[in-house]
């Protein structure tokens, strides 16, 4: 389904209307007249997908897909004369909605000996978008397997002697491969390199420019809320030895779901999951015994009459979690779904004993040192990669919508922990730019004359 603002009565985000609108109808005409061609139906599909406004064409894309996914399988797999790079983008395109093709498109790229044939190492755009294509790989499927190890090494090797933006391209996509990223950060860095593309169509950069501005100033306004409420409840005086990461929170959950009609229940989770944070070191660093039995029985009661039996910090946590639930309780009523509140709350009552990492339990388990564990942990890791995907493919019966969350939520793990633990140290965040890619979205936006005085708005 299509996803539309809610309202804000902010001026200057609803000033953005007034020119997205006719532009958008432009786009929706583009998308209608491409249907022509099949092929470049699936590349403008695969451009807004890319430049972070296709949830304003949910339905139709989702229809032209479904009306062209047999045929243009079968033509692709019959060994027709499609380039690396279109067969590349079709693939991919299908797979991220859920339509398995058939990774038999890839075999008329192969020499006798059944390897990609090296004379693909000098196509730069298909080579890239073989890579990218690769990610979407299942289990058993050994052509993409090859895939991503050919494209890789080839592309690490090869980038500089490509054009500037080819080079760009592919060091981006080598750190960050376009199924594990953040679909607003991702939409940032390609509308930048849509922009140097001498194909490009104005019309719709502009429209992609403007979208993200106006996505981007309701961003803004809810890190403000989440940080208000960090300042309001006190946090970082009463419970200084909480760490503060609602930026860090916040992040994470704009990555579950980015689109504008989510707006509260982005708000709601980041005060949840700081909640848990706080819970979190208040179990495990820093509370006695006594007190924080008495905060597990006063959430078990939960009634704001419990608060009187606690210590001042330990009041001030239990106040704040019965003020979130009553909050999300309002929110779920006004949908008709009261229903969840219970489950949620039986939830803060469940505690757990201590764990050991995984990490400690597989290198006793197996006898091996830290760095031997870390690098089966990324076979592992792949594997679940291609787990999730297998289960993001039709036919489902659950929702493509309730998948991507699930899909989006191993994105956000994988920015934070590729290179350590980038949530409880900031040094591992620094590592893997979570905050300067947040700082960057948030600040960085796309200039207009008609806008330049409200670039800053926050």
């Amino acid at each position: 389904m299509e996803r539309s603002f809610p309202p804000t009565g902010d001026l200057v985000f609803d000033s953005f209307t007034k020119e997205i609108d006719p532009l958008k109808e432009k786009v929706k005409d583009m998308l209608k007249a491409s249907t022509a061609d099949p092929i470049e139906n699936v590349k403008l599909i695969d451009t807004l997908l890319r430049l972070g406004v296709s949830y304003h064409f949910e339905n139709d894309i989702q229809n032209q897909l479904e009306s062209i996914f047999s045929s243009l399988q079968s033509v692709l797999v019959a060994g027709n004369d499609l380039d690396l790079n279109s067969t590349s983008i079709v693939f991919r395109v299908f797979r991220q909605y859920g339509f398995k093709m058939s990774c038999d498109v890839f075999n008329k790229f192969k020499d006798i000996d059944g390897k990609l044939k090296e004379i693909l190492i000098d196509d730069a755009k298909g080579m890239l978008s073989l890579y990218e294509a690769s990610h979407l790989r299942v289990h058993g499927e050994c052509v993409l397997e090859e895939a991503l190890a050919f494209t890789t090494a080839n592309l690490n090797s090869s980038a500089k002697k490509f054009s500037p933006l080819v080079a760009k391209l592919i060091t981006n996509a080598l750190d960050q491969p376009l199924n594990k990223s953040s679909p607003r950060l991702a939409a940032r860095t390609y509308i930048s390199f849509y922009e140097e593309e001498e194909s490009r169509d104005e019309p719709l950069l502009k429209f992609a420019k403007l979208d993200f501005n106006q996505v981007q100033i309701l961003h803004k306004q809810e890190v403000s809320q989440i940080t208000r409420f960090w300042e309001e409840n006190k946090f970082s005086s009463e419970l200084s030895y909480a760490r503060e990461r609602y930026v860090e929170i916040y992040t994470w959950i704009n990555y579950l779901f980015f689109e504008p009609c989510y707006t509260k229940w982005r708000i709601i989770l980041t005060k949840m999951i700081l909640l848990l944070s706080i819970l979190d070191d208040t179990f495990d660093a820093y509370g006695t015994p006594q007190e924080l039995q008495r905060l597990i029985d006063a959430l078990k009661i939960w009634d704001i009459s419990a608060l009187d039996e606690l210590h001042d910090y330990t009041k001030v946590i239990c106040k704040t979690v019965l003020v979130v639930f009553d909050e999300i309780a309002e929110e779920a009523r006004k949908e008709g779904r009261s229903y969840g509140v219970p489950y949620a709350r039986d939830a803060f009552e469940q505690l757990r004993e201590h764990a050991p990492s995984s990490v400690e339990c597989y290198m006793k388990q197996h006898n091996l040192s830290e760095q031997l564990t870390l690098k089966a942990f990324e076979k592992l890791l792949e594997d679940a990669w291609k787990d999730v995907n297998e289960e993001c493919m039709r036919p489902t019966c659950i929702p493509r919508d309730l998948l991507l969350r699930h899909l989006n939520f191993a994105r956000a793990s994988y920015l934070f922990y590729k290179h350590g633990d980038g949530y409880t140290h900031p040094e591992y965040v620094k590592m893997t730019s979570v905050l300067c890619s947040l700082i960057q979205y948030l600040f960085k936006d796309y200039h207009f004359p008609t806008f330049l005085c409200l670039t800053m708005h926050i």
